[in-house]
This record gives structure tokens, C-alpha cells and sequence, in this order.
């Protein structure tokens, strides 16, 4: 915190900040899944319409990030034009696209 704002702050005060936000957004969950948070989560998405890779080396798929699904599962689009649902997992851009 202190590289980006050059402010020191104490731990205590981030952990309360960020319980705080993720209760109201866990809230927010329980009153209507994720179809009541998409839009909040689609403004701080990077990466909608790009090429990523998802998962570890072994059995990673690529593809478009296509958006969510309706439970909050990244929907990829492979080259074929498959749209699959990936529920977990690591993300990286991939270079050069």
C-alpha cells in the first residue's frame, strides 16, 4: 500500500477494510447469487474478449474469455468455437496476442 499511495498503513486497518467490503459483497451473494453481482464484477474484469490461458501447464486450455456464467464459472471459448465452463483455476494472458 505504501508503493501505491505513499501512505503507511497498519495491517489492522486493511483487514478491517477488506472484511468489511467482502461481508457486503457476501451479502449481496447470499440475496441473489451471482447474477446480482455480474455487473460490479464485469466493471472490474480485465480481460473479457482477450486470449488467456487457464490452468496449470499440464492440462491448461486456452481460449476467449467469453464472460461468466450464471453461477460466476468463466465461460472460455476455445478456437473450435466451444464455449466451456472452467470452475477453477489459474489465469495468464498470453504474450504476444
Amino acid at each position: 500500500i505504501l508503493a501505491e499511495t505513499g501512505e503507511e498503513t497498519l495491517i489492522e486497518t486493511v483487514l478491517e477494510r477488506v472484511l468489511e467490503s467482502l461481508s457486503t459483497w457476501i451479502d449481496q451473494w447470499r440475496k441473489g447469487g451471482f447474477p446480482i453481482l455480474e455487473k460490479a464484477w464485469l466493471e472490474r474484469c480485465s480481460g473479457v474478449g482477450e486470449h488467456i490461458r487457464v490452468g496449470e501447464s499440464g492440462s491448461a486450455q486456452e481460449g476467449i474469455l467469453e464472460g461468466f456464467g450464471q453461477f460466476g464459472q468463466l465461460l472460455l471459448r476455445s478456437d473450435d468455437g466451444t464455449v466451456n465452463e472452467i470452475w477453477a483455476g489459474d489465469v495468464n494472458w498470453r504474450e504476444g496476442q
